[in-house]
């Protein structure tokens, strides 16, 4: 590989068949997808690479899983909480519809978007 004014070029040509080395957890790595998928990619291919079987001749890609510590969905690329809750209020505002609501509906309004912003900051 080689890199000119931020540009990269691969000196390297793509031919049929499989691979003596990967460099996908590297490149991974370097595009910053978080440390337990790096982890658990390096874990699987250690698996793939030691030709591991289960009962039926299928690789084991260990079958281990990661605990959790609740059943949310992991983001493969953490945004920042103060980032989301942003684009949120400012979400919310853009489609308020402020000439249809009563003085009492826009102060309601400004309470919940109040509200968001001090849960917000726990």
């Amino acid at each position: 590989m080689k890199e000119t004014k931020g540009e990269i070029t691969f000196l390297r040509r793509i031919l049929a068949g499989p691979s003596d080395q990967s460099y996908g957890i590297h490149v991974a790595q370097l595009a910053g997808i978080p440390r337990p998928v790096i982890d658990r990619a390096r874990e699987i291919l250690f698996n793939l690479e030691k030709k591991e079987l289960d009962g039926e001749g299928l690789p084991r890609i260990s079958y281990r899983l990661p605990k959790k510590k609740d059943n949310h969905q992991l983001l493969l690329f953490e945004e920042d909480r103060e980032a989301v809750l942003a684009r949120e209020i400012r979400d919310e505002v853009a489609s308020a519809d402020f000439s249809a609501m009563t003085p009492l509906e826009a102060l309601n309004f400004l309470s919940r978007l109040k509200d968001k912003l001090t849960a917000g900051q726990e």
